[in-house]
């Protein structure tokens, strides 16, 4: 049987983000599948029994990544995603305590390449019950 292509979800309003994380992780044999927006990432999840990896922006207007997190929880999602936070602030508001449980990693902006890979490598890890 194939092996099954390795993909992530990320949720960015910054298209740009969401292009370079598309190179950097395609030159590794990742798909990425883009969202602007935390609702459309959502539906996606739910209605294609998405199990994976997600890389989510904190900080985007109407839905933020902390109540993508928080719907995720809520809805029962979270059992099947490895959840990672991308983020511009260091000190992330009070909200994101509550968070805290279901995230696995922040990534802070700017990013190193290689920061962004072994993060996404990690989740893939935790995913596929690789980690000791």
């Amino acid at each position: 049987m194939p092996e099954k292509k390795r993909e992530i979800i990320i949720i960015d309003d910054d298209l740009e983000i969401i292009e370079s994380v598309t190179f950097i992780l395609s030159k590794r044999g990742i798909g990425v599948r883009g969202f602007p927006n935390g609702n459309d990432a959502i539906e996606f999840i739910k209605k294609n029994e998405y199990r994976g990896v997600l890389l989510c922006d904190a900080q985007m207007p109407k839905i933020d990544g902390w109540d993508v997190v928080k719907r995720i929880a809520g809805e029962g999602l979270g059992q099947r995603l490895v959840v990672n936070m991308l983020t511009g602030v260091t000190d992330p508001p009070e909200k994101s305590e509550s968070c805290a449980p279901y995230i696995f990693e922040y990534l802070t902006k700017p990013f190193e390449n290689e920061e962004l890979v072994r993060m996404i490598e990690s989740s893939f890890a935790v995913l596929e019950g690789d980690v000791a």
